[in-house]
C-alpha cells in the first residue's frame, strides 16, 4: 500500500464506489470520489464502464472486462477493506454476476441492495420495492436501538406501556390528512401515466416525472412553512391566546405566498434549468418545457392549500382536512386528467393543465372555508 493511502485510511473510513467512468467529470465514478472525499472518506473504484460523455448527452459505452474488473475488486478487499460499498453504473449482465459473486466472497456489509434485488435475484421492479422496505426497516431498527441505548438523554421504555386508545385514535385522525394527501398522489399518478400514454407515449410519461421532481423541490419549503406553523397554532389555540392564533394563520399564509409567487416566477424564467437536474436529453427539453409552464400555472395557490390544511389539522378540524385533501385531488385533478385531453383537441396539454386547475379551485376553496369557519371563532379572545 502507498504511504498516501496509508496515511489516508488509518484516519478516514474507506469506501468502494463501483461504478462507470464519466469523461465530463459531472457524474460516475468521478463524482463518487469528489463527493466520497467532501464527506470526510477515502474513496477507492473499481470501474465498471469507460464512457464517452458530457452534459448534453452520452456518446458510447465501454464496458469494463468482467476479469478486469473482478481484479479491482480483489485488490481492493485484499489491501483496504472498505466498510462499505456504492454500487452505480451496472450496464451488463456478465458484470452485475461478477459483482456479486466477488462481494459474496469477500463478505462484503453495508452494500446498496437494489442492483442484487432487481438484476441478481431477477425481482425487477419488485425488487427495488423489497429493498426500500427492507432498508426503512433497517433505519427504523437503528433509531430504536439508539433511542434505548446510553447515548440517548430521554430515552424510550416500554416498562408498564399501556396504549391509550383514545389518544391514538385522535392522532390517527388527524394523520389521516396527510395519508389522504399520499394516497391521491399516488392514484392521481395513476391516471395521468395512463391518459399520457395513450395520447402522448412514453416520453411524456418522462416528462411528467422529471415535472413531478419539481414540484416535489418546489412545493417543500411551503410545506415546511405550514408544518411548522402547526405547532405554534395548536398551542397557542390550547392557550385561548386567539390573536396570537390569527396571527400565526396570516404570517404562514404571507409566507407561503410569497415563496410560491417567487417559485413560480423563476420556474417560469428558466425552465430549462430546473428540467435539466433530472435530464438533460434534448428531445425531452423540447416536449418537458411548454408543459411546464402549464403545469406550474397558478403554483401560488398552493400556498393558500397548504395554510388552509395546517390550520384544520392545527384545531383538530380533521373532517375538513380530509375533505379538502380528497377534493384538489381524487374530485378535481383525476377527473379532469381523464376529461381534458379530450376536449378542445387539449391532448397532453389537457393532462398538464389539471394541476394547476385543481390547485387554483381546490386552494382557494380550502382557504376561503377556512377564513369564514375557523376565523370567526378566534375573534373573542379569553
Amino acid at each position: 500500500m502507498n504511504t498516501m493511502a496509508q496515511i489516508a485510511t488509518s484516519t478516514l473510513p474507506a469506501v468502494l464506489a463501483i461504478s462507470g467512468s464519466d469523461s465530463s467529470g459531472g457524474a460516475g465514478m468521478q463524482a463518487d470520489l469528489k463527493t466520497m472525499l467532501a464527506c470526510g472518506v477515502f474513496g477507492m473504484s473499481a470501474i465498471t464502464a469507460l464512457t464517452a460523455q458530457n452534459t448534453t448527452g452520452v456518446r458510447s459505452i465501454q464496458d469494463t472486462k468482467p476479469d478486469i474488473l473482478a481484479d479491482q475488486i480483489n485488490m481492493v478487499f485484499e489491501d483496504i477493506p472498505p466498510v462499505a460499498v456504492k454500487i452505480g453504473m451496472v450496464s451488463a449482465t456478465d458484470i452485475i454476476d461478477v459483482i456479486a459473486e466477488r462481494l459474496t466472497f469477500h463478505h462484503a456489509t453495508n452494500i446498496v441492495l437494489d442492483p442484487v434485488l432487481i438484476f441478481v435475484l431477477h425481482l425487477g421492479v419488485r425488487g427495488a420495492a423489497i429493498a426500500t422496505v427492507i432498508s426503512q426497516m433497517l433505519s427504523a431498527l437503528w433509531v430504536l436501538r439508539f433511542l434505548t441505548g446510553r447515548q440517548a438523554e430521554l430515552k424510550i421504555g416500554f416498562r408498564g406501556f399501556q396504549p391509550d386508545f383514545a389518544c391514538i385514535r385522535r392522532i390517527e385522525t388527524l394523520g389521516v390528512s396527510s395519508f389522504v394527501m399520499s394516497f391521491t398522489d399516488s392514484l392521481v399518478q395513476i391516471a395521468c401515466n395512463a391518459t399520457l400514454l395513450t395520447f402522448g407515449g412514453d416520453i411524456y410519461i418522462s416528462v411528467m416525472t422529471v415535472l413531478n421532481s419539481v414540484r416535489q423541490i418546489a412545493q417543500t419549503p411551503v410545506m415546511a412553512i405550514a408544518d411548522g406553523a402547526t405547532a405554534v397554532i395548536s398551542f397557542n389555540y390550547g392557550a385561548k391566546a386567539y390573536s396570537r392564533v390569527r396571527g400565526a394563520i396570516r404570517f404562514m399564509t404571507q409566507l407561503a405566498f410569497g415563496y410560491t409567487a417567487l417559485s413560480w416566477l423563476l420556474i417560469s424564467l428558466f425552465p430549462a434549468a430546473f428540467i435539466r437536474i433530472f435530464n438533460q436529453d434534448a428531445a425531452m427539453l423540447c416536449a418537458a418545457i411548454p408543459s411546464l409552464h402549464i403545469y406550474f400555472f397558478g403554483f401560488v395557490m398552493m400556498a393558500f392549500q397548504y395554510s388552509g390544511q395546517s390550520t384544520f389539522k392545527s384545531l383538530n378540524r380533521a373532517g375538513f382536512a380530509v375533505f379538502f385533501s380528497l377534493l384538489r385531488k381524487a374530485f378535481i385533478v383525476v377527473p379532469l386528467t381523464l376529461l381534458l385531453p379530450y376536449c378542445w383537441n387539449l391532448g397532453v396539454s389537457g393532462v398538464f393543465a389539471a394541476e394547476p386547475v385543481s390547485n387554483c379551485i381546490g386552494g382557494l376553496a380550502c382557504y376561503f372555508t377556512m377564513r369564514h369557519v375557523v376565523m370567526p371563532e378566534l375573534k373573542m379572545e379569553n
